[in-house]
């Protein structure tokens, strides 16, 4: 009986052995939109297909699948409900996670289109950014790269951090609790 308190039911722990992620911290200017970068690869290629459990916790997240160091695909989700995702060798993804407000204030797209993920041909935005990476070279450490690209976007669109945003880093934090995110 007290193992049913200590684990999750129906949540197995998947084995990671050979996923390698790294995550960074975005420039502070764009604290407000953006909470962190991370990229995701496969450290061997030996290791068969995995599929992962990604569950909702009502973020998004913008990831660009590389190969051999050009964007070969888009995809920006927004998760509410349970999805699942391999990580297909010799692909690394590069992820943005995004803050409340952050998609909209930096690729202008509503809330409202974000209930289905978003491919680079769903949406203009996106088909603008997908114009802009296509056969673009992002070198391992590209966090950098990203951090350029979303500079550049929020003084273009002279972007302002709306009056929830200077708060959200003051919210508790709780083992449990997965904020507003």
């Amino acid at each position: 009986m007290d193992q049913l308190f200590r684990e999750p039911i129906g949540i197995r722990q998947a084995d990671l052995s050979d996923l390698h992620f790294r995550m960074g911290i975005p420039h502070p200017w764009l604290k407000p939109w953006i909470e962190l970068y991370y990229s995701t690869h496969r450290v061997t290629g030996s290791i068969e297909d995995k599929v992962f459990n990604l569950y909702p916790d009502g973020g998004t997240t913008l990831s660009l699948s590389l190969l051999h160091g050009e964007v070969v695909d888009m995809r920006l989700n927004s998760s509410h409900q349970l999805r699942q995702t391999n990580v297909p060798d010799p692909r690394q993804r590069l992820s943005v996670r995004f803050r409340p407000g952050g998609v909209f204030a930096l690729l202008g797209i509503p809330a409202d289109d974000l209930e289905y993920p978003l491919g680079a041909r769903d949406h203009p935005a996106l088909q603008e950014l997908s114009d802009q990476w296509n056969g673009r070279f992002f070198p391992m450490q590209s966090f950098a790269a990203l951090d350029r690209f979303f500079l550049i976007r929020a003084k273009a669109a002279e972007q302002q951090p709306a009056i929830i945003q200077p708060w959200l880093d003051h919210f508790p934090e709780h083992p449990g609790y997965s904020g507003i995110y």
